[in-house]
């Protein structure tokens, strides 16, 4: 079986190297969830059991926007997870992109987890960030909040993120590690299109690991932004058009609710997004997935 880098995006063997974590999320019936989310769960998880072993422990970790995304609840078995999300723009509740029971996917039971050792913080999180005293986090983990934050500024690039990622080294202990999962332009085209970076954050995942290794973090290992020729044909992808009305928001792009049933489940990590969406501009790409995982001296 293949093994993928650390740092790396979406392959197409991804649904066997790491089946075991997409197994559980089916099992805990989170499976019917889009498996662009399922994906991004399951690399988190799969870096943090490679890094910690079969026996994790850890201080303290802290969830970058972490909503009810069950690896708060994951990771609370294993030490204390602050999980910082500003929910202005939710009427001040914690809240979830697909229906919740309590903090579990509504057709959960649930699973195993220390709701004593989850501490939710609603505020900015770059303005947490600034207040945590140096050199005392063990573990910064992100499902795609981090790109979105302050994503355009008058004087640099993606300026939220950089400042956020000087402070994650600055914070972090050493030895102790970021992991990130996210939407990303596919590589393919960033020779002709060099500088996108959409209204709500997208880029290439150059540009990002190229970010993070700027504000004094260690990739783990080069990033391997290599595409699977399954990604390169256009017809192995989802759109937002094309899929039954009746298909619930939050499962558009399961295969399960899709109208192409002829496409294995990784279809459904690749989706062909506009550029700028609500620009009026037809013009699209291709999104896949990427992962990040760095560390601190």
């Amino acid at each position: 079986m293949k093994k993928s880098n650390f740092n790396t995006i979406v392959k197409s063997h991804h649904m066997e190297e790491m089946k075991k974590y997409f197994d559980f999320f089916d099992n805990v019936k989170y499976g019917d969830l889009n498996y662009d989310a399922l994906w991004k769960w399951v690399g988190i998880l799969d870096s943090f059991y490679k890094l910690y072993g079969i026996l994790p422990k850890f201080d303290t970790c802290i969830d970058i926007g972490g909503g009810l995304s069950p690896i708060q609840l994951i990771l609370s078995n294993y030490g204390k997870v602050i999980n910082v999300d500003d929910c202005s723009q939710t009427g001040g509740k914690c809240l979830a992109w697909f229906p919740t029971k309590d903090m579990f996917y509504e057709k959960s039971s649930g699973f195993d987890h220390k709701k004593e050792n989850i501490e939710i913080i609603k505020k900015d999180f770059l303005t947490y960030i600034k207040s945590v005293p140096d050199n005392s986090i063990d573990l910064y983990v992100d499902g795609c909040s981090l790109i979105h934050f302050n994503v355009k500024s008058d004087y640099s690039f993606h300026d939220g993120i950089t400042e956020i990622a000087y402070h994650m080294n600055r914070t972090l202990k050493p030895g102790g590690y970021f992991i990130s999962t996210c939407d990303i332009f596919t590589p393919e085209v960033e020779s002709l299109l060099p500088n996108v970076l959409r209204n709500d954050g997208i880029t290439y995942p150059s540009k990002l690991y190229q970010l993070f290794s700027n504000s004094g973090l260690m990739p783990l290992d080069e990033g391997d932004y290599n595409i699977d020729e399954f990604f390169i044909n256009r017809n192995n992808s989802h759109g937002w058009q094309g899929n039954d009305n009746k298909i619930p928001p939050h499962s558009i792009f399961n295969p399960l609710y899709s109208t192409r049933k002829n496409l294995p489940k990784y279809a459904s990590f690749q989706t062909f997004q506009e550029i700028y969406p609500g620009s009026g501009e037809q013009a699209a790409l291709p999104i896949l997935l990427a992962r990040f995982v760095f560390t601190k001296k």
